[in-house]
Parts: C-alpha cells; structure tokens; sequence
C-alpha cells in the first residue's frame, strides 16, 4: 500500500502538458441513493444468474493487434519520442525513452490529443517529444497500450522489468526499477488512476478489466487484497471514480467471496479490518438487501454458507 501511494506525487500529471487535470478526490460513493448499473451488471456474472448480460470485460482485437505491434516492434516510421526522468538510487538523474508513431497517440487520451493539436485544430507541426511523470514501468505499459491495446505484467503479477523501451539509462539496474512491493490489483488500480487523469477512457476500461477478470471470475484475492482495495477506493479515494465503477467492483466481490469463498475466519478477519470505513460497510449492507433477488436465486443452486449479519439485523442469505 505505501509503496503505490509513493507512486503519486500532487503534480503527477505529465510535466510537459499543461496542469488541465487534478484529481478532485472528493468524490463520495455511494452505491444505496442511485442504482448502480455496474454494480448489478457485476453481480449477475458473479452469481451466473443472468449470462445475457454482456460481461465487463474489455477484450482487444487480437489479429489487428498483432500487426499493428510487429511495426512498433520494429520502430519503423516513428516520429514522437515520450520520455521519463526520475532519481536514480544514487541520486543522479536518469532518462528513460519511448520512440512511438504519433498517430497511435491521436484520439485517445483527451489530454495527450489537447497537448498535440490545442484546441481541438490540427497541428501540422506538433511537438515531437511528450515528457510523463509517472514510474518508468507504468509508462512502459503505457506506450504497450497505446498498440495493443492491453498491458502485461510480469510473473507473480508484478511489474519486473520493461516490455517495449527504446533507450534506458546506460548502466542502471533494471531491479532498481522494479516496483517491488506493489501488487497487481495496486498495479491495476495504478493504471486505473492514470487513465483518469490522461482522460484515457480506454484505458480506464481495461485496467477495470483485469481488475474484473482476477478478483471476480478467477476469484485470486485475498482478504489482504479486498481490505487494501476497501481502503483505496473508499478511505483513500485513491482515484476519482466519479461512476462508483471501483466502488462497485469492491462491494460486488466482497458480496461473492462472502457468500462463496472466504470461510468463516476469514470472513470475520475482513469484516474486523474494514469496519471503520462506515461508507464501505453501509454500502455492502445495502447491496445485499437491494439484490436479494439475485442472491437468493444463486443460494437455490446450493449448500446455504453461514454469512454475517446486515446492520438491520438480517441473515445474509
């Protein structure tokens, strides 16, 4: 958690972009006063009550992308370099560089588009350097995004080493980079954060995307993991989430593995961990009693598990 905090400094947006975008990181969640399409859309595939609606899953065109990242692999025609500075462990100053061909950085990011052609014209002579501020492994993923589509991490659902840099400092240590400490779904939420402020709506999507895939249809989180993301999303308002896409991520999956994997231990260690964070806990109460119709019709299917009680007093089942 501290190491992905210490990801983000106040002037996290690119240096070279003007300060258009902060985060205005008070928004309030609030999943019972307006239904929440998101939220019930993730319930449905998290309970297979409903398969016809569509699953929130972003999946890029895998025969287009394939093409398209064999000329970025060969850097022909690029015209647009992106760069990063940051300290190095000695303290010098190293920097890292991205060669990319402009037109994959067109109508996209709403922020990088402004930055090449203000105001919306068309700029026949647009700058061809973009310097970022954010981790060098972030924008390695970044650059990877802008022609596939997607991002990887590396094994163990880290962020290892680089996937697509054109020039790195001349003898810097590659583990030096490494974002040690940060798991994947911070890694995901990362990424989350910085298609907001790039105003990168697709980004945004597949970042959500894996965070979906992980927590909800291979169920791979841990307590640890669902109390980390209750504290981003809700106590630290890590990022904006002005659509509660997050907030309802995180209450849809506490519902599941309530329901369906934590024992009852576990259970109890997650309840104790977030009690404190009052919006979370009158959120997950509401959900289930506003879904109980969807709940109950996946308990039919099964064995009843002993479940928590709302704050009203009613059995979760």
């Amino acid at each position: 958690m501290d190491a992905l905090l210490k990801l983000y400094r106040n002037d996290s947006v690119p240096t070279s972009l003007p300060p258009c975008l902060r985060l205005d990181n008070s928004t309030k969640h609030d999943l019972s006063d307006d239904e929440s399409v998101h939220l019930k859309i993730l319930l449905e595939h998290a309970f297979g009550s409903d398969r016809r609606v569509q699953p929130p899953i972003t999946k890029p065109d895998g025969l287009c992308v394939q093409h398209v990242y064999r000329i970025f692999k060969r850097r022909l025609g690029c015209d647009t370099m992106i760069t990063v500075t940051c300290t190095g462990p000695d303290g010098s100053q190293l920097s890292f560089e991205w060669d990319v061909h402009q037109v994959f950085l067109q109508a996209g990011s709403r922020v990088l588009d402004e930055h090449l052609n203000p105001g919306g014209i068309t700029n026949q002579s647009p700058p061809n350097q973009i310097a970022l501020n954010y981790h060098p492994m972030m924008v390695d993923r970044l650059v990877t995004f802008f022609y596939t589509q997607t991002y990887q991490l590396d094994e163990g659902g880290l962020a290892n080493r680089f996937h697509c840099i054109s020039k790195a400092p001349e003898g810097y240590d590659p583990l030096s980079f490494a974002m040690k400490g940060i798991p994947y779904l911070g890694f995901h939420v990362a990424m989350y954060r910085m298609g907001e402020e790039l105003e990168y709506p697709e980004l945004m999507d597949i970042a959500f995307s894996k965070m979906v895939e992980q927590i909800i249809f291979k169920r791979r989180s841990t307590t640890r993991d669902l109390m980390e993301m209750v504290d981003l999303v809700y106590n630290l308002k890590f990022c904006n989430d002005k659509d509660n896409r997050l907030a309802a991520l995180v209450v849809a999956a506490v519902v599941l593995y309530e329901r369906k994997v934590w024992t009852q231990a576990q259970l109890i260690e997650f309840e104790e961990g977030v009690r404190a964070v009052s919006r979370f806990m009158v959120d997950w109460d509401n959900t289930v009693n506003r879904h109980r119709q969807i709940l109950e019709r996946e308990q039919t299917m099964g064995p009843k598990r002993k479940t928590r009680r709302t704050s009203n007093g009613h059995d979760r089942q």
